[in-house]
């Protein structure tokens, strides 16, 4: 499925950018500019100089959680306190899984070592549909329910 996102279903290429970039795609699912190869899945793929990637509240909320926990749960350090970023990576994980999530292009070369997220980068654009409580992500900051459900009967928002 998330190769599909990306437009194809063959192994992306790789890009100059390394995943171990501190700060490079902040935000983005997957770790770093995840663009797939080593039997990584592909998060991001090349747009025009930049990288188009998959954004979610749970990758948005993980990587933050990460900054100030870097030994926290799915945050890449050496492992520590099993309770630190645990929700943050259930959710991405959710997200991930239930196809709520955007795209959005970011340049690598800028990376966002604060730890705070940058709204404007990675917002929810209008017509993004996502879960309740992460209509705050949608650039709008609002969202209009719909009538469909996911498959645990939650219903789903559609950012204005």
């Amino acid at each position: 499925m998330l190769c599909l996102l990306l437009g194809s279903t063959a192994a992306p290429a790789q890009t100059a950018v390394s995943p171990a970039v501190p700060g490079a795609c902040f935000g983005a699912a997957g770790q770093g500019c995840a663009t797939g190869g080593g039997g990584q899945p592909a998060y991001c793929k090349p747009a025009g100089g930049q990288l188009e990637c998959m954004v979610h509240a749970g990758s948005i909320e993980h990587d933050v959680c990460c900054a100030a926990h870097p030994q926290g749960q799915g945050c890449g350090g050496k492992p520590g306190v099993a309770a630190d970023c645990a929700y943050e990576w259930e959710k991405s994980q959710q997200r991930t899984s239930h196809g709520l999530y955007w795209t959005r292009k970011l340049d690598p070369q800028k990376p966002n070592r604060s730890g705070i997220a940058d709204f404007n980068a990675l917002c929810a654009p209008a017509g993004a549909v996502v879960a309740p409580g992460d209509e705050r992500w949608c650039c709008s900051r609002s969202a209009s329910a719909l009538a469909e459900r996911d498959l645990q009967g939650i219903n789903k928002l559609r950012c204005r």
